[in-house]
């Protein structure tokens, strides 16, 4: 079982996170939940079998919220970088 983090090997986005959750619903796939604590969230997260992380991923259907999501943390990664640099001494 795997976390979206897990999978993607960063963050996923709220509406990224969603989609799976619902769409994992409809197909009926197993859903595990882990406890997670981190200086950036701490709650529950979604766990789900790589084979339905497969299947959404390579689903047509997901290509454009997938790109959106990709958007997302980079544009995140951005901007913390550029924080990083606006405080910088020099």
């Amino acid at each position: 079982m795997k976390s979206l983090f897990d999978y993607l090997g960063r963050a996923a986005g709220k509406q990224l996170g969603l989609e799976v959750a619902i769409y994992a619903r409809q197909q009926k796939t197993q859903i595990e939940t882990r406890q997670v604590s981190n200086p950036v969230y701490s709650g529950n997260i979604n766990l789900y079998t790589e084979d339905f992380l497969l299947s959404f991923f390579n689903n047509p259907n997901y290509i454009k919220l997938i790109k959106e999501d990709e958007e997302w943390y980079e544009n995140k990664m951005k901007n913390k970088v550029k924080k990083t640099e606006d405080n910088l001494p020099f």
